[in-house]
């Protein structure tokens, strides 16, 4: 057998490692598989809502399902990481950013909150490997910058509790950048420095030609938004 290191580019203290094993006289390989653990709202997964002009079952706003963000990334990693296999949950919910914008306080204990159990719950039974979370793209910008570090916080400090060498990749912001917003990113990127790959340059409304005309036409801009 043999360990296969590979390191995130342009900072080698980050790094995954596989072990192969090769036996027999067909010299099959035997890899680690690949745990993916997605949580994120509509753009992970949305049910039909015929007041949206939506009528998928999948990421909004893909085509098919094999089209949508999610099942585009595990086509990729499985190209990356052959013969892996990559095994997927998908928790689609906004839960815990409805939650955030009802908080009055930023002291707030999130142990206990619904939705911040549900993704330690999967955590501990998916095992992942890689975490993508697609958040706060329903979070307000009206809601306090502490109040919403306060919960964030907590939410990836037990991420890194139960997947303490998870690959955590993070789109914060779906439809629009703020100063609120900006300013959580920054504070969660000093607190988790070199742990969480942040992909925030997706902003739609800095790159008009991303969005879906029939939805426009349609006048559904969140969908088209997607």
């Amino acid at each position: 057998s043999a360990v296969i290191t590979a390191y995130v580019e342009g900072n080698e203290d980050i790094c995954h490692s596989f072990t192969l094993n090769v036996s027999g006289q067909n010299e099959k390989q035997k890899v680690y598989d690949l745990n993916v653990l997605i949580w994120g709202a509509s753009l992970a997964k949305h049910p039909p809502a015929e007041n949206l002009y939506w009528y998928g079952n999948w990421g909004m706003a893909a085509s098919k399902e094999e089209n949508d963000f999610i099942h585009r990334l595990v086509y990729y990693l499985e190209q990356e990481y052959y013969p892996s296999k990559v095994n997927l949950k998908i928790l689609a919910e906004s839960g815990f950013d409805t939650s955030i914008n009802n908080d009055t306080s930023a002291t707030t204990d999130y142990s206990s909150n619904q939705y911040f159990l549900n993704m330690e719950n999967a955590i501990k039974e998916h095992n992942p490997n890689i975490i993508v979370t697609i958040r706060t793209g329903n979070l307000s910008n009206d809601v306090p910058v502490d109040i919403a570090y306060n919960a964030y916080s907590q939410l990836y400090d037990m991420v890194y509790a139960h997947a303490p060498d998870a690959i955590v990749v993070a789109h914060h912001c779906l439809l629009h950048h703020d100063s609120m917003k900006e300013e959580l990113y920054a504070r969660l990127d000093e607190r988790y420095t070199d742990r969480i790959f942040e992909v925030n340059d997706l902003d739609v409304h800095e790159k008009e030609e991303n969005l879906a005309r029939e939805w426009l036409t349609l006048g559904q801009v969140a969908v088209a938004n997607h």
